[in-house]
């Protein structure tokens, strides 16, 4: 489905994981490594568990909420666990190449 609406455009990436401005929020099976985590640093109360960075188990901090401007240009204040899903990231989680891989990789 391709929904602009639901499509995120920029987050506010975690310190820990930050690279560079081209972030990557899901990636497939044995990549995960490579992402880059939403940053809670405004969600004292959700972020609990550290180090604060991706981990090939599990989505770190799902409940942790940050901004994130989706590509319709609206802000929405979301959960982890809901930012790094395929269906969030890719432009059509659909795809051919993607159809076999979870809605989240960890």
């Amino acid at each position: 489905m391709r929904v602009p609406s639901q499509k995120i455009y920029i987050i506010e990436e975690n310190g820990q994981t930050l690279t560079d401005a081209a972030v990557e929020i899901w990636q497939r099976p044995g990549q995960w490594n490579k992402v880059g985590m939403l940053g809670l640093r405004h969600d004292r109360v959700n972020r609990v568990t550290f180090p604060d960075v991706a981990s090939a188990l599990k989505i770190v901090n799902p409940k942790g909420q940050a901004n994130v401007l989706l590509a319709d240009f609206h802000v929405e204040y979301i959960d982890r666990k809901t930012a790094h899903a395929k269906s969030r990231a890719l432009p059509d989680a659909s795809a051919t190449a993607f159809r076999f891989d979870p809605e989240y990789s960890p």
